[in-house]
C-alpha cells in the first residue's frame, strides 16, 4: 500500500476544527472508481490562521477538517521536497463526508500548465518517458507527469499513487508505460481506425454500433449513444471507419466533432 507520507497532520491535529475555503476545479472526466459523491478540489491560494483559502473565478467553498483527518502528501518526495505542511500553490483534493466536513484529503505539488508533447500519439512509451523525464534522472515524478501527460486536480492525486506500484513516489519506465493504458489518446493511437472497426464489428455490418463501441472504449467514455449521434454523419446508426476516425481525432488530438448541418441550411 502506497501511503505517500499519509499522516495525522500536526497542522491539522492541533486545531479543532480547521476551516478551509476551497474553490471547486473543473475536471475533464468523471471519477472512475471514487465512491465520494462530493469532492472539494482546487488550488491553495494561502494558508492563514486556522484555515486555507483557495480561489477560482471568484467562487469559494468552506470545508472543515476534523482533528483526526488523514492527509496524504503525494508527489513531494518524488521531487525531492518531502513535506507535511500545506502551502500556497499546492493542489488539494478532499472527499467530503457530509455537509462541509473533510473525510480524507490529498495535497499535491504546484504544477505548471499542461504542455503537450508534439506528435505524442506517434511516439512509443519509451520515447514519451524520455521526453516527460525533464530532469533526465531516469524517473517521472508527479510534476513532470502533470506537466506533459495528464493534469487534473480531481484525478491525478488519486491516480498517481496507483500508478506508482513500488511506492517510491516516482514512476519508472514500466510504471509509466502501464499508466498510458488508461489514457484515451494513447489507447486509440495504437491502431488505425480501420483496424478498430474490424476488431469491434462483431455483427460484420461494416460499422461500429453502440454496443460494439462500448466494447472497445471500455472505461474511457460512458456516453456511447451521444458519441454515435455526434459522429454518425450519414445517420446509419453506426460508425464507419471514416466516422470513427473523427472519434479518434477528438480523443487523440482534441479535434472537435464535425458540426451537422441544420435542416434549414
Amino acid at each position: 500500500m502506497n501511503t505517500h507520507l499519509i499522516s495525522k497532520h500536526p497542522f491539522l491535529c492541533s486545531l479543532a476544527p480547521i476551516v478551509a475555503l476551497l474553490t471547486l476545479s473543473t475536471t475533464v472526466r468523471a471519477a472512475t472508481d471514487d465512491d465520494e459523491k462530493d469532492l472539494a478540489i482546487g488550488e491553495i491560494v494561502r494558508v492563514e490562521g486556522n484555515g486555507m483559502v483557495v480561489g477560482k473565478k471568484g467562487e469559494e467553498r468552506t470545508i472543515q477538517f476534523p482533528k483526526d483527518v488523514k492527509v496524504a502528501f503525494v508527489g513531494f518526495k518524488g521531487i525531492g521536497q518531502p513535506t507535511d505542511t500545506p502551502k500556497a500553490g499546492y493542489g488539494i483534493r478532499a472527499a467530503i463526508s457530509g455537509g462541509d466536513t473533510v473525510k480524507t484529503a490529498t495535497i499535491v505539488p504546484a504544477v505548471p500548465p499542461l504542455e503537450q508533447i508534439p506528435d505524442k500519439h506517434k511516439r512509443t512509451a519509451a520515447e514519451l518517458f524520455k521526453v516527460t523525464d525533464e530532469n533526465q534522472n531516469g524517473a517521472v515524478d508527479y510534476v513532470e507527469y502533470s506537466h506533459r501527460i495528464e493534469q487534473s486536480f480531481k484525478h491525478m492525486p488519486a491516480n498517481f499513487p496507483r500508478m506508482d506500484k513500488d511506492g517510491d513516489d516516482v514512476l519508472n519506465l514500466e510504471e509509466f508505460t502501464a499508466s498510458l493504458d488508461h489514457l484515451d489518446w494513447w489507447v486509440f493511437s495504437r491502431k488505425p481506425a480501420e483496424e478498430w472497426v474490424r476488431i469491434a464489428d462483431i455483427d460484420k455490418s461494416g460499422e461500429i454500433e453502440e454496443k460494439e463501441l462500448g466494447e472497445i472504449i471500455f472505461g474511457h467514455h460512458t456516453d456511447f449513444a451521444k458519441n454515435i449521434r455526434e459522429l454518425d454523419l450519414d445517420k446509419s446508426g453506426g460508425l464507419s471507419a471514416v466516422e470513427f476516425q473523427g472519434y479518434m481525432d477528438r480523443k487523440i488530438l482534441g479535434v472537435k466533432s464535425p458540426r451537422k448541418p441544420k435542416k434549414s441550411e
